[in-house]
Formats: C-alpha cells, structure tokens, sequence
C-alpha cells in the first residue's frame, strides 16, 4: 500500500476515497490518466510548466478540475442588447482569446487532501517571480493536447480568501513529500494561442 493511500485512509478513515493511478502513486482522486506512446508503452501525460528563470516543473498529478479549456482554451459569445428607432438588435461578439481565464482546481478540504505541498511552493514562486519583458511562462496540458501555451499566472489560491496553509506529512520530517488539505486553484491567462506542437523536429542544413 502507497503512503499516500495509507495516508488518505488514516486521514479520512475511509477505504473508499482512493483510486489508483495505473502503477504510479496513489492520490486520492486519481486524476492521471493512462495513455499508449508510439512504442506502445504505458505514459501518465502528467502537465508541465515552465518558468523562464525558475526552470520546468512536471505537475506530480494532474488537476481534479479544468476551467475554460477543451482541447483549445475555450471562449464564450458576449452579447448585448442594442435599442433602435423601431426595434431591438441583438449584438454577439466571440471573447478574445487572450481574454479566458484558465483554471485548474485540485479538490481539497473537509479533511481531503489535494495534492502536495511543494506544487503550491512552485505554483507561488512562479506567480511571484515575474518574468523579464519579453519572457513568458509556458504551460503544456499533455493530458488533453501537446500544444504548448504561453500564459501569464493571475491567481494562487489555497483555501479559502487568504492562504490556508498546512502540510500533513506522510513520515516524521518528510518535508519534500507533505500533503495539503485545502483546495488549490491556479488561474492564468494566455498570452500566445498559435505555438508549435510539442516534441516537433526542424532539420536544418539540408
């Protein structure tokens, strides 16, 4: 039995809340899904994120929630109501792509756990570390496309308004492998929509 799992049970005391994660490490909602590669191999499409100065960084599991992206970031139609002399026009706009907000949300609270500690470290260094003028934050859903995305971070949270933040450690001192017990919810904005499939190959020279 993983720690986590034996972790999730002591903590909620229910052997139900856990689900497994294809060989990888239990998590108590099981959000990675399995996929076949070319060779025919079993791969976790874990999401990865990117920051100029900080380095890359390989969400541990996936989030239990995403907002506003389908494949693509997913726009809405803003519309309005324009009186003229004689009637009512209705005027729909498509949103500019720039103007989605996209979220990811790790459940948590009412003595869940979310995720570990240390995604809610990076996740607050990268939304506080700036990038230079000109760099972006690079952020890559391999579970749902290999496109890459440039986002700016707009939002941290961890629990409710303020930061909730306490770490439940699966051994004594085990810092680098804490858990959370509180919602994590990350919000960005894309910057840049066109980008290049992920792992494409330019041969140069020929």
């Amino acid at each position: 039995m993983g720690i986590l799992r034996s972790l999730a049970r002591a903590y909620n005391n229910d052997p139900y809340i856990t689900t497994a994660d294809a060989g990888r490490a239990w998590h108590p909602f099981g959000t990675i899904v399995p996929y076949l590669n070319a060779e025919g191999n079993l791969v976790d499409p874990a999401r990865v994120m990117t920051h100029p100065t900080e380095g890359s960084y390989t969400y541990p599991f996936n989030p239990d929630l995403t907002r506003n992206f389908v494949h693509a970031p997913a726009g809405k139609i803003d519309s309005s109501v324009q009186r003229t002399i004689s009637s009512n026009v209705l005027i729909q706009v498509p949103q500019v792509d720039e103007d989605i907000i996209l979220t990811e949300v790790w459940f948590g609270g009412e003595r869940r756990l979310s995720t570990l500690a240390s995604m809610f470290r990076t996740f607050y260094k990268f939304w506080t570390t700036i990038p230079a003028v000109g760099e972006t934050i690079g952020w890559e859903p391999l579970d749902i496309t290999t496109d890459r995305y440039a986002v700016h971070i707009v939002d941290v949270q961890l629990g409710g308004i303020d930061f909730e933040y306490r770490e439940i450690l699966p051994a004594p001192g085990d810092v680098e492998g804490a858990y959370l017990d509180r919602q994590l919810t990350l919000k960005m904005k894309p910057i840049q929509i066109v980008v290049p499939p992920k792992g494409s190959i330019t041969l140069e020279g020929l």
